[in-house]
């Protein structure tokens, strides 16, 4: 089973937007961090060494989730096609 993951950033530690007049954005409200779980399998998970070396909170991209969700949308095409037979020995 494939499963999108997502955890929000606390609404107290989410930078305000505008420079000289910062105002709190909707795009904004929803930054956070966001991975893919595929047969027990974390995609886009951090490694441990790159979590001591960036000093990463959590082992997960730390974007806008709505970026996130905008790029599945665009890519949806491509996932929702069958793969092709003569393609699925090799990703096997």
């Amino acid at each position: 089973m494939l499963r999108f993951q997502f955890e929000l950033r606390p609404l107290d530690d989410v930078p305000p937007w505008g420079g000289d007049r910062r105002t709190l954005h909707w795009f904004g409200l929803t930054s956070g961090w966001y991975w893919i779980e595929a047969d027990g399998h974390q995609l886009l998970r951090y490694g441990e060494q790159a979590v001591r070396r960036w000093n990463l909170s959590r082992p997960y991209p730390d974007y806008y989730v709505a970026r996130f969700w905008e790029d599945l949308l665009v890519l949806h095409w491509a996932v929702a096609q069958p793969m092709p037979a003569d393609v699925v020995p090799a990703a096997g």
